[in-house]
């Protein structure tokens, strides 16, 4: 969700110019002062991303040095994709059906995934039937 504001380091992470564009294309909840070049909001939504990515690599370290791993399903997923400069109206999602809004990521992680034997037990232990 607007606006992308990645904290730093990752707000400096991807490169952009800052070229002129059409700013009427960008909503204004989105919009950082009069910034109107695309490459700016895209570098700024992959900065969210790897910080992101980076999170969710300390919640999988954590498990681990815990030892909890071998007993832990992850799965992350998202709510909505986002259009980038697509189509007509610019960083935005919830007004169109675009296969950007519609395509979401779907994580799924377990320490022991190369054993049908583990998932499995896991499933088992976890979905207990009453």
């Amino acid at each position: 969700h607007g606006k992308y504001e990645p904290p730093s380091p990752y707000d400096s992470c991807f490169n952009f110019t800052k070229e002129e564009h059409d700013i009427t294309k960008i909503p204004r909840y989105q919009r950082h002062c009069d910034i109107s070049d695309p490459s700016f909001y895209v570098a700024h939504y992959d900065g969210e991303i790897k910080y992101t990515d980076y999170h969710i690599g300390q919640v999988l370290n954590k498990l681990r040095e815990l030892g909890l791993a071998g007993e832990t399903f992850v799965v992350f997923t998202s709510d909505h994709g986002e259009t980038m400069t697509e189509h007509l109206w610019w960083f935005d999602h919830g007004c169109f059906v675009y296969e950007e809004q519609i395509h979401v990521p779907l994580l799924l992680w377990y320490a022991h995934r190369h054993s049908t034997y583990n998932l499995r037990r896991f499933a088992n232990k976890s979905c207990k039937r009453t």
